[in-house]
């Protein structure tokens, strides 16, 4: 196991500050090892639906659970976490620690995700085949993780309901498949506008509005509600690029292809680069606060 990883995972499961501050801002897809991302994962869902940090026989019973893995998989991952030690880190250096590790990872993380967009690119140039509607599937999968990230932020600093989960992600999958289906040809073009529309009204209601406004409102904590702010702010504005190009692309007689490349491109680094560095920063003032206390 990668040294830097192994400490945060230890310190996962033993510091329950460090927990509350850091777990939210930490991404599965960090982990380059299959084995640390599963037991992230599984700390994480515990935290999430326990509020509480898991015992290393709760853990090994939650990855027993696992049926996405082999059983040597699992004999692997029960054999890390016996061999966690119980002494925790500073408090202040894992946290110095833990904030460059995941800004080396999201650094690499996004240019992997630009190689993608060149390859894309390239495909289109050479066999015709357009990445706009490449980038549908990248969406479907990134559009609902960075909606989420709202109630993952709610539920780190206080008791939220889990029907505010249910509503964000069927919003956001209602939004994008819509736009999906309508740039597949499978939908009206301009059906799959106007349901992608109402999907992210629909959220742009819940963060202003809804249950999660309200939340955020209630929750007391100045560097979640700085974060929720600004990123909400980034859903009302920023996302709106996403259906502007659409609508030129298959409602206002098309564009260059290469200037709606250009539009989706930008909207990526505002709406998802930008989105988590907001996020990251105030992951980092509200844990170096708690630790200072």
């Amino acid at each position: 196991m990668n040294k830097v990883e192994n400490l945060i995972l230890k310190n996962l499961l033993l510091d329950e500050v460090f927990v509350r501050k850091s777990l939210p801002f930490i991404r599965a897809e960090y982990f380059n090892d299959p084995l640390e991302r599963n037991l992230f994962e599984v700390i994480n869902k515990y935290f999430t639906q326990y509020n509480a940090i898991p015992t290393k026989e709760a853990l090994v019973i939650e990855v027993g659970q696992l049926d996405t893995i082999s059983d040597e998989q699992h004999k692997n991952i029960v054999h890390i976490i016996k061999e966690i030690d119980e002494e925790k880190s500073e408090p202040e250096w894992i946290v110095d620690v833990t904030e460059k590790w995941c800004q080396d990872r999201a650094l690499y993380i996004a240019l992997m995700s630009s190689i993608h967009y060149f390859y894309a690119k390239n495909l289109w140039v050479l066999n015709g085949q357009a990445p706009t509607q490449l980038r549908y599937i990248d969406w479907l999968l990134t559009f609902p993780l960075t909606i989420l990230t709202f109630y993952v932020m709610l539920k780190s600093v206080s008791e939220v309901k889990r029907g505010m989960f249910w509503r964000l992600l069927v919003g956001t999958l209602v939004w994008v498949i819509a736009q999906l289906l309508g740039a597949y040809g499978y939908m009206s073009v301009t059906l799959g506008f106007l349901v992608g529309i109402v999907g992210w009204l629909y959220i742009i209601g819940e963060l202003y509005m809804g249950d999660t406004g309200r939340a955020n409102s209630a929750c007391n904590n100045e560097s979640v509600q700085m974060a929720f702010f600004a990123n909400r702010l980034i859903i009302t504005i920023g996302f709106s690029i996403y259906h502007i190009g659409y609508f030129i692309e298959h409602l206002a007689g098309g564009a260059n292809i290469n200037s709606l490349n250009v539009i989706y491109n930008l909207a990526d680094v505002l709406n998802k680069i930008i989105f988590g560095m907001i996020i990251y920063s105030a992951a980092l003032q509200d844990t170096k606060k708690g630790a200072q206390q």
